[in-house]
């Protein structure tokens, strides 16, 4: 994972981040750099206020995270349902096609590819629905299959549709995320010369800020990478 390079729905939290580590140190950045003042402060917060405001017309972010939440939660289940079917094929002595595969898809969050392995299952499931009934399969499995893959494609479809929302969203307002990054990249820039060989160093350090924010392991959508998310607009480490 590329930790030197944000997306652009970085920036806001990134710059909350800096705007609070820099009401800390206000006064000792203050006494080397004079633009440090609380109304500098004040224009950076309401800077990226605007930007917030921009970027999350009608909750764009908490549709985009609640789709994304039930996407991940109906694979849950799949995979749950998938671990009963597996143990009624291996008591049937049958061999379940791409069923190792297809778990693993589900464990990558590659649901596109989950679901072309679905409908393959689905369809042998179908052909020997009466030796794995026998084994206590419920005689709905390929239909209830069916559900979960339309399901899951429809969430994943949303996902796609927000995603491209909020990507057009981005082009429209660059100008104001040049500016944010601007304050972002002036901060980390004097901060570093400010706490050089200083634990607060770390506090301005790109690189340090985004794996805080990335923490909690955030998963691309499918078929995404990192170098697909949008560039900024210049680098800092």
């Amino acid at each position: 994972m590329n930790y030197s390079r944000p997306r652009f729905e970085e920036y806001t939290t990134i710059a909350e981040f800096l705007i609070a580590t820099l009401e800390r140190d206000q006064k000792e950045l203050a006494s080397r750099f004079s633009k440090y003042s609380p109304q500098y402060i004040a224009r950076f917060r309401r800077l990226n206020e605007k930007v917030k405001e921009l970027e999350n017309p009608g909750g764009i972010t908490q549709n985009m995270k609640q789709a994304t939440t039930d996407l991940y939660e109906k694979a849950e289940e799949l995979r749950d349902e998938l671990s009963f079917l597996s143990a009624y094929y291996r008591s049937a002595e049958l061999q379940a096609p791409n069923m190792v595969e297809l778990k693993r898809n589900l464990n990558t969050k590659n649901i596109e590819g989950a679901m072309h392995l679905l409908t393959a299952l689905k369809d042998h499931v179908a052909k020997n629905r009466k030796a794995l009934i026998g084994q206590g399969m419920d005689e709905n499995m390929a239909d209830m299959l069916v559900k979960y893959r339309d399901s899951m494609n429809n969430l994943n479809q949303k996902q796609h549709r927000i995603l491209s929302q909020r990507k057009e969203l981005t082009r429209k307002n660059r100008e104001q995320y040049d500016a944010l990054f601007d304050y972002i990249k002036t901060v980390i820039y004097d901060g570093k010369i400010m706490y050089k060989n200083d634990p607060k160093a770390q506090d301005y350090t790109l690189t340090s800020l985004i794996k805080q924010l990335r923490a909690p392991e955030r998963h691309l959508q499918d078929g995404e990478t990192e170098d697909d998310m949008p560039d900024i607009p210049g680098a800092v480490d």
